[in-house]
């Protein structure tokens, strides 16, 4: 569980959750790289409710009758929720022979709540990937509580596509279970499509397309509401090139347009860029980094040129102490910056002290880009490796002919990427890029028998009332990416969601409320979502020494020195930094590291309440030692720290604080009390 998310999740007492969802498009990134410490895909969202969250239903078992309309296919109560009614209606596998071989397309429906409704359309959902299963119990929490102020009056519908959950997912063990190195990646990918023969080409989104339209005719819906987030934004478009007149209304979150002869998507074009932005906005609204690094967004393109020439390398002590080894190239770089959602706010100011020959930062976080969950390999039914594949590379544009064989593909591709201007994936390199994005992932895929395009090239959606939702904090599908959607749904309005990331309806309520009122009313103006529903922690500097930080503000009361001042600053990030390195360390309970030194304990299992850390000798500068600690209370976002500090030349004091520190909340500065020795400390240090 990420620890984010957790914290989140216990805030239930509040009567709201943020769901962390960190990214739901799961893309043909990194993982083949030797340098990239990820895996092929991006981690998938995490869709929690909170425990206690009213969501509606009950524990009533949901009848066909409920339902808005008269089914022709048979419904049962699901049996892990009976709130739900679980189906599936036959497809061809191939339509160009509908009497061979057939696959059943499995789908979830929860019944509208009103008796009193009288809408006769529903809410279908598309979640991302592709590969992930759609109607799974977190599937239908998650859905529930972005839909629940519609499921009064409209029923909610949930599928599967071919290939993934309960409609027969693809198994490819190879792809499945992880392989490292590039040539030996996109072998797997190739073996995979081998594996299913004559099937390999029909499992993109133009035949998803087909089946969902067979699941709203067996449910006999007149029309239908159809949101989709990420990568199925793009059975969105295959849907409404071939049904418009089916669709009431479309919501696509963190889309991207899939038919393209640039290759915009395929490539990757639009991403690095907007991966810079967002770290600069980042910096921009916590108010300390902002004054400390007024140019952040130039952050990243000084990294990655600084690691381009000469790649950094060093050691870093794990959670027990031991030395590792880490290099930091530039694809490594960029999977830091992707990961951005815990490190943009620290990207900065780790390129300010390399500029300063201080590579500690930057290292620490390229060991932590290392870290993983742990577990085996993920369950197919839950998320297919193969059918991210089979989607992908049938659905996609790429510069070679899928007619040409695998020798000519990749000189095409080469040639395609040489072709390229040197600035193309700025701030970093085509050559990093590509190592990192694999914009050669689908080179090894088996020529179509019958190539069928997700959406035919020019192909439009006219007269369906479109809301396309993009997050300013995207790392996935920034904004760069998703306004050329607008030119396939014609006369689509895109809201721009501050301070949310991927999917923009996961993370903002305002996303949401928005959401709700245009499927209620689609031709009413749309507002607009400036307040940032998620403000990242941001770091202003990594001061080697006390002397190198920014020196707390002194009340009137205060007795205390200028050094001591910068003394209390640092104890303050101390604790802070362990806070954001323990979000980091996979588990509830655990142990990490200072960046300079000493260790910490952090504890979010113990309490339901709050989360503790304990700091023994933690040193985020070289001078300043700090033991206590610290406790982050949910409900009211605040930290709490208990510390003593010995600093500079032996000074030593006390020191109690509180401050907000947290997601989803505003921050603060906080507060500081205490002694060094008979001079009485109370002064004020920025939360970020």
């Amino acid at each position: 569980m990420n620890k984010i998310a957790a914290m989140n999740s216990r805030r239930s007492s509040l009567g709201f959750l943020v769901v962390i969802a960190m990214s739901a498009a799961v893309l043909p990134v990194s993982g083949a790289g030797a340098d990239s410490p990820h895996d092929n895909r991006a981690q998938m969202d995490s869709r929690l409710a909170a425990p206690g969250l009213s969501l509606p239903g009950g524990s009533e078992p949901a009848r066909a009758s409920m339902l808005a309309t008269r089914p022709t296919v048979p419904l049962e109560p699901c049996a892990d929720d009976p709130a739900w009614l679980c189906g599936s209606v036959r497809v061809p596998v191939d339509r160009a022979h509908p009497y061979g071989r057939t696959i059943g397309i499995g789908f979830n429906v929860f019944p509208h709540t009103d008796p009193a409704s009288s809408a006769n359309d529903a809410v279908f959902v598309s979640d991302g990937g592709p590969g992930a299963a759609n109607a799974t119990a977190d599937g239908r929490g998650f859905r529930l509580f972005q839909f629940e102020p519609l499921t009064g009056q409209r029923d909610l519908v949930l599928i599967d596509n071919r290939g993934t959950g309960t409609s027969s997912p693809i198994r490819c063990p190879w792809l499945q279970n992880g392989v490292s190195g590039h040539d030996a990646y996109l072998a797997a990918v190739g073996a995979c499509g081998a594996r299913l023969g004559r099937d390999a080409d029909r499992y993109g989104s133009g035949d998803v397309a087909l089946d969902v339209e067979a699941v709203r005719r067996a449910l006999g819906y007149p029309q239908i509401n159809y949101y989709a987030q990420s990568y199925g934004t793009v059975d969105i478009q295959a849907y409404g090139v071939r049904f418009p007149h089916r669709l009431r209304t479309v919501v696509a979150d963190a889309g991207f347009p899939v038919s393209d002869p640039a290759h915009v998507y395929t490539w990757g074009r639009g991403i690095p860029r907007g991966l810079a932005r967002t770290v600069g906005l980042t910096c921009r609204r916590a108010p300390a980094c902002a004054a400390a690094q007024p140019d952040a967004g130039r952050a990243v393109a000084q990294l990655a040129q600084m690691v381009r020439r000469d790649p950094v390398e060093g050691m870093v002590r794990d959670a027990e102490g031991k030395p590792r080894r880490v290099k930091v190239t530039e694809v490594r770089l960029i999977g830091l910056v992707r990961d951005q959602m815990l490190n943009a706010g620290e990207l900065a100011a780790a390129a300010d002290a390399l500029a300063a020959e201080d590579s500690k930062p930057l290292l620490r976080l390229g060991f932590e880009s290392s870290l993983g969950g742990g577990g085996g390999p993920e369950d197919p039914a839950v998320y297919s490796e193969g059918d991210n594949a089979a989607a992908f590379c049938n659905d996609n544009d790429f510069v070679w002919d899928r007619s040409d064989p695998v020798r000519e593909r990749r000189i095409t591709y080469q040639r395609a990427l040489q072709n390229l201007r040197p600035d193309a994936f700025a701030p970093f390199s085509r050559r990093a890029w590509a190592a990192y994005y694999l914009p050669d992932y689908c080179l090894r895929w088996p020529a179509p028998d019958r190539f069928t395009p997700a959406v035919p090239r020019g192909a439009t959606v006219t007269g369906v009332p479109t809301l396309v939702l993009s997050g300013d904090l995207d790392p996935v599908i920034p904004t760069e990416t998703t306004r050329p959607l607008l030119r396939v749904f014609r006369g689509a309005k895109l809201l721009q969601i501050a301070g949310a990331a991927h999917p923009a309806a996961g993370w903002s309520e305002c996303a949401r409320t928005a959401m709700h009122g245009f499927i209620r009313r689609p031709h009413r103006t749309v507002g607009r979502c400036d307040d940032p529903a998620y403000v990242a922690p941001a770091v202003s500097r990594f001061p080697r020494t006390a002397a190198g930080a920014r020196a707390a503000v002194p009340r009137p009361d205060d007795q205390s020195t200028r050094t001591d001042h910068r003394v209390v600053t640092v104890a303050v990030r101390a604790a802070l930094d362990a806070w954001l390195r323990s979000f980091r360390i996979p588990g509830d309970t655990g142990t990490g590291r200072g960046l300079r030194g000493g260790d910490f304990i952090f504890d979010y299992a113990r309490f339901d309440d709050r989360a503790v850390i304990r700091l023994n000798g933690v040193r985020f500068s070289r001078d300043v030692v700090v033991r206590g600690r610290t406790t982050w209370t949910y409900e009211t976002n605040t930290i709490r720290l208990h510390v003593t500090t010995t600093g500079p030349r032996g000074r030593s004091g006390r020191l109690s604080a509180v401050g907000r520190f947290g997601f989803g909340a505003p921050y603060s500065v906080f507060d500081v009390t205490g002694a060094f020795g008979p001079r009485t400390v109370h002064v004020r240090v920025p939360a970020n």
